[in-house]
């Protein structure tokens, strides 16, 4: 029986530190990034964004460009991957040999 979605998102992102793994493998000074609240850019976007721990322990990315949004890590993969949410799903659970 498969586990739902929603299940499996937040046994990822508690297997990740709050998905701030999954996060530092594209953004290797993220990590400065949370302790300073310094600013930093997502792969091809010209965009200012900061990152935050949210209430729920998970970190969230805030992107600042003409259409402000945020994305959790998961988002992250599915778009500098370009792939879709089950297949960035798939590459996080093996990157980080995640078992659900």
């Amino acid at each position: 029986m498969k586990k739902s979605t929603y299940h499996n998102e937040e046994s990822i992102m508690k297997a990740t530190n709050g998905g701030l793994d999954i996060i530092r493998h594209y953004i290797p000074e993220i990590d400065e990034c949370v302790k300073r609240k310094k600013k930093f850019r997502v792969g091809s976007l010209n965009a200012l964004s900061t990152i935050k721990k949210r209430e729920n322990g998970f970190y969230q990315i805030s992107v600042f460009d003409n259409e402000n949004y945020w994305m959790t890590a998961i988002n992250l993969v599915q778009f500098l991957e370009t792939e879709p949410f089950y297949n960035a799903i798939d590459i996080i659970i093996k990157r980080h040999n995640i078992q659900l």
